[in-house]
């Protein structure tokens, strides 16, 4: 979902920032800074503990 949302934002030429956990075939590279106003970040919330229910962000 978070590199499909960059690539809608690349295709609108709003040069997205982005940091995903793969490495999207249409960008070839899991991050950059890009030069626009907008940096999309995928998180994983993945539950780590059932004990501790914070954020890891």
């Amino acid at each position: 979902t978070t590199s499909m949302l960059a690539w809608i934002l690349e295709y609108e030429g709003l040069d997205p920032g982005f940091l995903v956990g793969g490495v999207p075939e249409n960008f070839g590279i899991s991050a950059r800074g890009g030069g626009g106003a907008i940096f999309v970040v995928e998180a994983d919330e993945y539950d780590t503990a059932f004990f501790d229910k914070r954020s890891k962000f």
